[in-house]
């Protein structure tokens, strides 16, 4: 376990499905695995809202690049 005690670990999966749930109509249908490491316990949680957007945004790139 990379990120602190449970109680730690669980406030970051609370944060991370609070921001995921509230951009679920703009994500792609699927399953989605996200893993935090320990800088994102110290992220306020606008900051690892702004994160998950910004890795979103650099997937969806990526993902159009590569379709033929």
């Amino acid at each position: 376990r990379k990120v602190g005690s449970a109680v730690v670990r669980n406030r970051l999966r609370r944060r991370l499905r609070a921001v995921l749930t509230d951009m679920a109509t703009t994500l792609p249908p699927g399953a989605l695995l996200v893993s935090a490491s320990v800088g994102a316990v110290e992220r306020s949680p606008a900051e690892l809202r702004d994160d998950v957007v910004r890795l979103l945004e650099t997937l969806q790139i990526q993902l159009c690049r590569d379709r033929p």
